[in-house]
Order: structure tokens, then C-alpha cells, then sequence
């Protein structure tokens, strides 16, 4: 069921795609680790005219980077960067033609409380960025309204802050609570299936690394801040004999400090 939505995606990228298909929650990815891939899957299966669904709360770069893609896979309904530039009557067509949408909260609470988004057949809700979502969200009323409303659509939600959640008290479970959602499935780079992906000689990363070598006023500029630093160390060095700066500059840059501090009592 994932072919055609996640051809090019590593194994890691499909089973997280699969876990969400099968139940809605709350995926929470690691920095770096391709959360993109994924929504995008989830906006690929729906470009559809049978099909309405929201993207919610994600950066104006991802929305166009979505809008991009679709294009040039030719999608059969192209995604829409909905915001207040769109006069009502424009987004009830919007929302007639189907596809996916992305919206921001503040429109779709509107539409919603006024009827012109027909809640009852969204097909889905994707909310990007979900570590953001708080009692005054947007995005936390459109999920009540939404629920309240449709118990058959689907709601995902995607963040790859795992640190913002892991604050203060129940942070993880507060934002499940606020987006009608019971479960959280955690996929941190040393997770065995993400690990396993990384090290493939055959999937790993490419890293090439570059150095340019530095103009004659960057190096004399380097130079010259060495200088400051070491007497500074020296200065350190001759007023407090019993300080240590290993624990701050390492083992080679503390031996430095004390023979310049040696070199500086003669």
C-alpha cells in the first residue's frame, strides 16, 4: 500500500508511515531524520478530488516545498497555499474541489464555526509542528471541533522536537490531549530500525566535507586572537598559580597556559 507514495523513502520512513496509517497519533522523529518524507506520503495519497484534508501549522517553506513536488509529479488535484488573501466565497471552492489544503488555523476555525467548511466530509487532518500546539492553539480548537463533529476522518500529527515535549509536566501528554489523540510512537536515530537505515553502507548519507583555506586577513585576524587568548591565559596563569583550565581548554591548551605562564614569570 505504500508504493507509488514512498518509492524513493528509506525502510524507516515506510514503517513510520505504515504505523500512522493504521492508527492515528502522534509521530515524534529525530532532528534531521526526513519528518518531510513522511507528511509528504500522507499529501501524495490524498491529492484527490474524493478527498479533503488539511495541513495545518506547517512553515510557509514546507507549504510551497509541498505545492512544488505535487506539481512535478503531476498530481490530479495540485495542493493549495490557503490564506486571507482567498475571499470566502474562493475557499468554499477550495474546499468543493477536495485535495489537500494548506490552511492556516486561524481561516479554518472561521470557516469552520461558520459552516463553510464542511467538517463532516473532511477525509483527514495533518498537523506539522505538533510541539507547538497549546491550550489557546488554533489548532487544539479545530481538533475539538473536528472531533465533535467527524469520527471518521483521521488526525496526524508530526514534530521532530522531541526536546520542546520532554519539558515541564506532562508536556507530551497535554498536546495528545489537546489533539483528540491517545497514542505517541517515538522514532529517535537510535531506534533499531532507524539505526539499522543509517548504517547501511547502501542508504547511509553521504558526508563530503570541504575546507577552504583561509585569506591572508582571516589568518592574520586568527593570529591575532591566539595572541589575546594566550595572554590572557598567561595573565590567568601568574595571578592564580593553583588554577586549573584544563577543565575548560582541555589537556593540550591548559599545558600551553602553564608553559606561557612559566615563560611569562622569567
Amino acid at each position: 500500500r505504500c508504493v507509488g507514495v514512498m518509492a524513493a523513502a528509506a525502510d524507516f520512513h515506510v514503517r513510520v508511515f505504515e504505523d500512522l496509517q493504521d492508527e492515528d497519533g502522534l509521530a515524534v522523529m529525530g532532528k534531521g531524520l526526513g519528518l518531510q518524507v513522511v507528511i509528504m506520503a500522507f499529501v501524495r495519497l490524498h491529492c484527490r478530488p474524493d478527498c479533503l484534508v488539511f495541513l495545518l501549522n506547517a512553515s510557509p517553506a514546507s507549504e510551497q516545498a509541498v505545492v512544488r513536488q505535487m506539481a512535478v509529479e503531476g498530481a490530479a488535484v495540485l495542493p493549495a497555499v490557503v490564506t486571507n488573501l482567498f475571499s470566502p466565497a474562493e475557499r468554499s471552492q477550495l474546499y468543493a474541489r477536495g485535495g489537500v489544503l494548506c490552511i492556516t488555523p486561524r481561516l479554518l476555525v472561521v470557516d469552520m464555526l461558520s459552516g463553510r467548511a464542511p467538517v463532516s466530509r473532511i477525509t483527514g487532518v495533518l498537523v506539522d509542528r505538533a510541539h507547538e500546539v497549546g491550550d489557546a492553539s488554533n489548532v487544539a480548537f479545530i481538533a475539538r471541533l473536528y472531533r465533535q463533529q467527524n469520527r471518521e476522518g483521521f488526525l496526524k500529527a508530526f514534530t521532530e522536537d522531541p526536546i520542546v515535549l520532554s519539558r515541564g509536566m506532562s508536556r507530551c501528554e497535554k498536546a495528545l490531549k489537546l489533539l483528540r489523540l491517545r497514542r505517541v510512537s517515538l522514532w529517535p536515530r537510535f531506534q533499531a530500525d532507524v539505526k539499522g537505515d543509517l548504517e547501511d553502507p547502501a542508504t547511509a548519507p553521504e558526508v563530503v566535507e570541504c575546507r577552504l583555506p583561509m585569506s591572508e586577513r582571516a589568518q592574520a585576524l586568527q593570529d591575532a586572537l591566539v595572541e589575546c587568548i594566550s595572554g590572557c591565559l598567561s595573565e590567568l596563569r601568574r595571578t592564580n598559580r593553583s588554577l586549573d583550565l584544563t577543565a575548560i581548554l582541555g589537556p593540550s591548551a591548559g599545558a600551553r597556559s602553564r608553559r606561557a605562564g612559566e615563560g611569562g614569570g622569567e
